[in-house]
């Protein structure tokens, strides 16, 4: 069986850079995460991500997301582990819809997910997935961070704790 040859991005033809001949491009076929594409994608065509956000929601006639007006309780609607595996951010509700930022509106399978997950009909808007990383984090971590650092220093206060009984004794 022969192996099919590689296909090229979607990015790339959107971002207007997906030329075959250029042989010195990175390799960047169907199977390229949307994470590590934009980067390329927007530093090989000459633009900034934000800029290619705006090609891909031209392209697809999709609104670009505003990160900075994300509701709060939208978020309670999308687990944290969807939003973190299929990059996406929800941004709010309506009474009809959930309104979702992703990086990948191509992504169906993770549009079902989010519909199922919150049981509401969702709308894509774009986003950068460096800005969507952010956003998450932001959202997210804080409910975790005193976890985080408690498990971070654990070890070595057990083995003071440890060596100061020790001595004691």
């Amino acid at each position: 069986m022969l192996d099919a040859p590689p296909r090229s991005h979607w990015l790339l033809a959107i971002g207007g850079c997906d030329d075959p001949a250029d042989t010195d491009a990175p390799l960047l076929d169907g199977h390229t995460t949307v994470a590590n594409a934009w980067p390329t994608v927007a530093s090989r065509c000459g633009m900034t991500q934000d800029q290619l956000a705006e090609r891909v929601a031209d392209h697809f006639r999709l609104s670009l997301a505003d990160l900075g007006t994300a509701q709060v309780h939208a978020s309670a609607l999308v687990p944290e582990k969807l939003a973190r595996e299929r990059l996406v951010y929800p941004l709010r509700e309506t009474d009809r819809e959930l309104v979702v930022a992703t990086a990948d509106p191509t992504d169906l399978e993770a549009e079902r997910l989010l519909g199922f997950a919150s049981g509401w009909a969702v709308t894509l808007e774009i986003a950068p997935p460096s800005a969507l990383q952010e956003a998450l984090d932001a959202r997210y971590a804080p409910d975790r961070a005193v976890e985080r650092l408690l498990k971070s220093r654990k070890p070595a206060t057990s083995r003071w704790w440890f060596s100061t009984w020790r001595c004691r004794g």
